[in-house]
């Protein structure tokens, strides 16, 4: 139960992340700080998503 719900966080965290992305190339004054902070939470989910994926 405890590996769903780590699961359904991680994949609601990448999801809030891709759509943040997104929204940041719409602005016109994109900010270089918080673009390369998103990508790189976005990267550490994906990879956690894939640590959770192996040990299954």
């Amino acid at each position: 139960m405890f590996d769903i719900l780590r699961l359904l966080i991680i994949f609601f965290i990448a999801i809030f992340l891709f759509f943040s992305i997104i929204m940041e190339f719409k602005k016109p004054q994109k900010s270089v700080f918080w673009f390369s902070i998103e990508v790189l939470s976005l990267l550490g989910i994906i990879m956690l998503f894939k640590d959770f994926l192996s040990k299954i």
